[in-house]
């Protein structure tokens, strides 16, 4: 089985880490491979989602070409799932986007999902708001869902525009995935206990992929199932297509 994993952003800050996940949870007859968008500029604008869906173009002809290099499945690299309903109505390989994934996995391990979402300097309100029309649109009673921001600081952006500028990739990376790594242990640890004990969640689902690989510290402290991004992904992907091949 081949699968392609597509992170949507213009920089392969984030292929390195997101391929040690799935290397060290994918099948033994399971070829994983991790790319990213290639900015038609020939500079790097941020190693973050865009706000404004202008990369879809980008990402829907990396999926057609993943298509036609003979991959079995494709997996969307980022949590917000952009593109993935189009894509599936486009593409004759199956496309999976990881909230669908995660939410899909955790229906089935619990009744009351908790899912947890990185809050960057923002109301809560602002950080879940997005998510409860794709949980409509996937099918998921809303009153199954109970929300948990966690605060992940985001890089200042002189900061990011010198790393950026000066082709600094290594502080780059470390600069985001460096602050997701905090966020668990800072604020991500104690919203999956109120999740748990005054929400009454018994699943978790953590929803940003640069959490992937991330969440053993979560796991550790509560009793619930917790739901890795990229890994839910990835087992979704192997079971859908040995099932289709069956």
């Amino acid at each position: 089985m081949r699968l392609l994993y597509i992170n949507p952003i213009t920089t392969d800050v984030c292929n390195e880490d997101a391929r040690e996940v799935l290397d060290a949870h994918k099948d033994a007859d399971t070829q994983v491979d991790v790319v990213h968008l290639e900015p038609k500029s020939g500079e790097v604008s941020t190693p973050f989602l865009p706000p404004i869906p202008d990369f879809y173009d980008d990402l829907f002809e990396a999926i057609r070409r993943g298509e036609r290099d003979g991959y079995d499945g494709i997996i969307i690299g980022c949590a917000a799932d952009p593109g993935h309903r189009e894509a599936n109505y486009m593409s004759s390989i199956p496309v999976f986007g990881p909230l669908q994934t995660g939410l899909n996995l955790a229906c089935l391990l619990g009744h009351r999902i908790g899912m947890l979402v990185p809050s960057h300097d923002v109301e809560e309100r602002s950080a879940i708001a997005w998510h409860e029309e794709t949980i409509r649109r996937y099918g998921i009673p809303r009153d199954r869902i109970v929300f948990r921001a966690v605060q992940v600081g985001h890089p200042p952006q002189e900061v990011m525009e010198t790393y950026l500028a000066e082709k600094r990739w290594a502080e780059l990376k470390e600069e985001v995935i460096g602050r997701f790594r905090d966020s668990i242990v800072e604020d991500g640890v104690a919203q999956a206990k109120k999740a748990v004990e005054e929400d009454h969640a018994n699943v978790l689902f953590f929803s940003c992929t640069l959490w992937g690989g991330l969440l053993s510290p979560v796991a550790q402290a509560v009793d619930v199932p917790v739901l890795d991004p990229v890994i839910t992904a990835l087992k979704s992907a192997e079971m859908v297509i040995k099932t289709r091949a069956s």
